[in-house]
Parts: C-alpha cells; sequence; structure tokens
C-alpha cells in the first residue's frame, strides 16, 4: 500500500509492526505512525509539511487541554475561550481568527462550554491557499499551551530513545490504490523512440511495453510472479532482446528460453563507467 502527504512525499507500507512495539514520544505520549526521512524533507522542499504538523499537534492538545478545563467548575469560560483566541491569533488569518472571535463570543457561555467540554466543538485550523505561517508564530502557539514541538521516541524493537529530539506531530495522509485493470497494458511488440531506443509510452503512440511500478503493481496483484520475474531479469533499454521476451511469452504462455543481451542497450557501459570511476574492477 502506498502512501502519501499534501507536500510531495509518498512512500510504501513495508513493515507492519506489533502494538507493543509501537513507538512513542517522550514526553507528550503520541504514537508516531508514519516515519519520514529528514533527506525527503529537505530534497523535496517540504518545510509547510513540517508547519502541517507541528499545527496539528497544537490544535490536537489545545482541544484537550481546553476540555480538561471545561470539566472543571472553578475555572471560568472566559479563561477557556481566550487561551482559544489566544492560539487562533497566532496561527490564523485576521478573517479566520476574527470568524471564531464572533462564534465564541455570541455563543451562550452553558451550551460554550457543555460543547468544548465533550469535543462537540472541534478546534481546528485549515491553512488557506498561499497562506505563509511564521514558525516563530508556531513555537509561540506551542509555549501558551505549554507542549513541546520536537520530542525524543521510544524504540521498543531497540530499547531506546533517539538520540536527539526530533519532529512529532499530527498531519495528513492518504492510501493510494492501484487498479490492475487499469495499469495492465504491456504490448508484444511496437514503436521505440528513435532517440533513445526506449519503448514509447502511452496508448496514442501504440506504447505500453516498459514495465515501470505501476506495471509491477498490476501484475502482482494478478500473481503473474513468473512472468514479472522473467521481464524484470532485462535491462530496459536492450529492447532487441526485451522484444525476443515478450514475443516468446504472447507466443507460448512463458519465456521458453532467456535470449543472450543483443549488446544495444547502454546501461551496462554506464554501469561499468561507475565502476571504474570508485577504482574497481569486475572480472568475470
Amino acid at each position: 500500500m502506498k502512501i502519501t502527504n499534501r507536500y510531495g512525499s509518498k512512500g510504501v507500507i513495508s513493515k507492519l509492526i506489533e502494538r507493543e512495539n509501537e513507538p512513542k514520544a517522550e514526553m507528550t505520549g503520541l504514537r508516531p505512525e508514519v516515519f519520514i526521512s529528514p533527506i525527503s524533507i529537505f530534497a523535496r522542499k517540504n518545510i509547510p509539511f513540517l508547519k502541517e504538523v507541528y499545527i496539528g499537534k497544537v490544535f490536537h492538545f489545545l482541544q484537550e487541554q481546553c476540555s480538561e478545563m471545561a470539566l472543571n467548575t472553578k475555572i471560568p469560560t472566559d479563561k477557556i475561550v481566550k487561551k482559544i483566541l489566544g492560539v487562533y491569533q497566532l496561527l490564523a488569518s485576521k478573517k479566520v481568527y476574527k470568524h471564531v472571535e464572533d462564534t465564541l463570543n455570541k455563543a451562550k457561555s452553558t451550551k460554550l462550554r457543555k460543547d468544548i467540554k465533550n469535543s462537540v466543538l472541534k478546534l481546528r485550523l485549515v491553512i488557506e491557499p498561499f497562506e505563509n505561517i511564521k514558525m516563530s508564530n508556531i513555537k509561540q502557539a506551542a509555549e501558551l499551551i505549554d507542549i513541546p514541538l520536537d520530542e525524543k521516541v521510544f524504540i521498543p524493537e531497540l530499547g531506546a530513545f533517539t538520540d536527539v529530539p526530533v519532529p512529532v506531530g499530527i498531519g495528513y495522509y492518504q492510501f493510494m490504490e492501484h487498479i490492475s485493470e487499469d495499469f495492465a497494458n504491456i504490448r508484444g511488440a511496437d514503436k521505440y523512440t528513435s532517440l533513445t531506443k526506449q519503448p514509447t509510452k502511452g496508448k496514442q503512440k501504440s506504447g505500453g511495453q516498459a514495465i515501470s511500478n505501476l506495471d509491477i503493481f498490476a501484475m502482482l496483484s494478478l500473481n503473474a510472479d513468473n512472468c514479472l520475474n522473467e521481464l524484470l531479469t532485462l535491462r530496459s533499454d536492450d529492447h532487441i532482446r526485451k522484444r525476443k521476451v515478450y514475443l516468446d511469452i504472447l507466443n507460448n504462455g512463458e519465456l521458453s528460453n532467456l535470449p543472450p543481451e543483443s549488446g544495444s542497450g547502454e546501461t551496462s557501459k554506464i554501469f561499468n563507467l561507475y565502476i571504474k570511476g570508485m577504482g574497481l574492477e569486475i572480472t568475470s
């Protein structure tokens, strides 16, 4: 299953762990469900995703704290409203802040307190397009409700915490499902580009001979493991050899024998160049 956030990062679920081995944040007790490499954050310039994670964390704990305050009859409703407005003033646009302020001030105190106590009133913030929230404001909001933005995370399988505090928060992500019928589009023989000699792509160009990630998912979902194993033994730019394999599978239902390399591909030359560049030599 592939998952993605709203900022270009994507990955696949490769391992499921038992509940007792779930990682846990040291101070807030949050249990991270997804770990994201810091390399992917900077490589895709995903700083807005970090802000989303932090803001989601702020409003998650703001909701919890306000619900607990509403349970305490000694705490006046005005103090709860002041705390909510303080966070929105730091993070929301003027238009959103004014709307929240009017909503809270117009509500009857008894009903408002009951709605906050029962979490009927949801405290959320959707960032509008092209709006930029300063990191300094996010830090001030976290200080206002007294929560850490970064925390050490305990990894039960290792029996240890992370060496340094890391960003821990709440963000959006979605699952992506690939339907095999939509991507099973491999054809036996047709056009190749004149420049790179790679198979063309798209139905209009009679393409679809390349084995890409979507084709791999489709063939796996159709339990075509053997066929996939045969096709992935070939270099993508050895088009003469690939054509022979496709035709053999189409005509006989299986690959009778793997034809020798045609020598038309360039990937082996590039690979050997990299090896030599590292001062290594491959001998058979």
